[in-house]
């Protein structure tokens, strides 16, 4: 195989790679901006709670604001004030009705709980993949990435091949690091 062949394939690897970090850049930025997962969660609690039978006068609605209010004397605030919640666990939330004295909904919380959640991963992971294709699209329109064109510029450029290559160890280790940190 010819080296500047290889050299081409790994300068297109590197250019991919760049436009998914930074669709995932974009990405992130819209899921904290717009608080996506909290409100995921928030209507899958409601979603919990309408599969629960609840005492008195309660509404799914209502039990979610107070176990909202809870959350936000635990801490699970931002900075300026408004909940942030990125998962709740089932010991939480029954600790949470124990203190708002909704001790008799635990044993139906432990019912319905695991199957709740469970939905609740499904459309936020199918709602992420729909957010990222847009994005993914509107990246690829705003920076003209047509992958033919680049490929061609790319194997007509030795300089250009070459300064993508050189580039792309870089930009490797510090994807590397950055997926590290958020662990």
């Amino acid at each position: 195989m010819n080296l500047d062949t290889l050299n081409t394939i790994i300068a297109i690897v590197i250019i991919l790679l760049v436009l998914s970090l930074i669709v995932q850049a974009i990405q992130t930025a819209i899921k904290k901006l717009f608080k996506v997962k909290s409100g995921t969660i928030l209507n899958s609690l409601e979603d919990l709670f309408s599969y629960i039978t609840l005492p008195g006068d309660k509404t799914p609605k209502g039990l979610v604001e107070e176990v909202k209010e809870e959350l936000k004397k635990l801490g699970r605030v931002s900075v300026g004030g408004k909940l942030m919640i990125d998962s709740i666990a089932r010991d939480d939330l029954k600790k949470i009705l124990e203190k708002i004295g909704q001790q008799d909904l635990q044993a139906q919380v432990e019912t319905w709980f695991d199957p709740v959640m469970q939905s609740f991963d499904e459309r936020y992971t199918r709602h992420m993949k729909t957010i990222s294709l847009c994005i993914s699209i509107v990246v690829v329109i705003y920076l003209n990435a047509n992958f033919f064109k680049i490929y061609r510029s790319i194997s007509a450029s030795d300089v250009q091949r070459s300064l993508i290559v050189s580039k792309g160890e870089e930009s490797l280790a510090s994807a590397k690091k950055e997926n590290e940190n958020k662990r």
